[in-house]
């Protein structure tokens, strides 16, 4: 085979591939909806809350691209998981005007949401920008709004942790010191904000772990950077990260997108997170 053909032959290929990329990242993975799975574990997890789970999602960012099949997929994705708790990380809309259809599809389709324990959510800056809307369809749909509040989750007895909820910090929402008045360091403390520049705020001997959004992942990503860069995501755009050795932020890629409806490294996610009552170790020793 000459050199030639071997150049044509490369070519053709990395064609196809990059043209296969392309519409990966347009058409289909804007809707594929991944699950990531954490274990939460810690002595300070009651044992009547062992084996809870907890969804979280966020940026669904309806309109558009997200609503539709798409927005009922993701509705029965997480109702498949079977969660006890569901919490939304903030951003439910865009910057467009709804009309009463809209409306109704998307209340009716979080309020579809089951969770025996409680649905709760934060706030995002779009949500501040039409917040009557948005704390209507909330309520509507059975979602607690968690703004600059704590409030202390059981289920089968007089045994809590508490979740923490911090509104959104662009536009100066926020209020850490209001949401941790009533907040000690003995329970399990789980807190939700949209920034994730947030945890520069959070006490470190009250938070036990730190969920955020905001990001999307970057939405879509390549070598030299993204093409979602966003304010109070400075310190990193998705994944797990150790804060002080003494807690974890946990950055989702969110569900929805905003403006190229576009999905590339950084995939759309719901995570279930589940929580283990771990036993004290004994520290005598022979």
């Amino acid at each position: 085979m000459s050199v030639l053909k071997k150049i044509i032959i490369i070519l053709l290929i990395l064609t196809i591939l990059i043209i296969s990329l392309v519409y990966d990242s347009l058409y289909v993975a804007p809707s594929r909806f991944q699950v990531r799975y954490e274990t939460l574990s810690d002595v300070k997890i009651p044992e009547q809350l062992n084996d809870l789970n907890i969804i979280y999602f966020s940026d669904l960012h309806y309109g558009t691209n997200m609503c539709g099949e798409r927005l009922q997929k993701l509705i029965e994705l997480i109702n498949n998981c079977a969660p006890d708790i569901v919490l939304f990380g903030g951003d439910l809309i865009s910057d467009q005007q709804y009309d009463q259809s809209q409306i109704d599809e998307l209340t009716s389709s979080l309020a579809a949401i089951e969770a025996r324990l409680g649905k709760f959510a934060v706030l995002g800056e779009y949500d501040h920008q039409q917040l009557n809307l948005v704390n209507q369809i909330l309520v509507d749909s059975d979602f607690e709004i968690l703004s600059n509040k704590a409030l202390k989750i059981r289920n089968t007895g007089s045994q809590a942790i508490t979740l923490i909820g911090i509104d959104c910090s662009i536009g100066g929402y926020n209020n850490e010191e209001a949401a941790f008045a009533d907040v000690g360091p003995n329970s399990y403390n789980i807190v939700i904000a949209h920034t994730p520049d947030t945890v520069l705020n959070l006490p470190s001997d009250r938070t036990d772990y730190f969920i955020a959004g905001h990001t999307h992942g970057g939405q879509v990503n390549y070598l030299f950077g993204t093409t979602y860069d966003v304010e109070q995501a400075d310190l990193a755009l998705s994944g797990k990260h150790n804060v002080n050795d003494s807690y974890t932020l946990d950055i989702s890629n969110g569900v929805g997108s905003i403006g190229s409806d576009a999905r590339f490294l950084s995939y759309p996610e719901i995570v279930l997170y589940r929580l283990v009552h771990q036993e004290e170790q004994s520290n005598q020793t022979n």
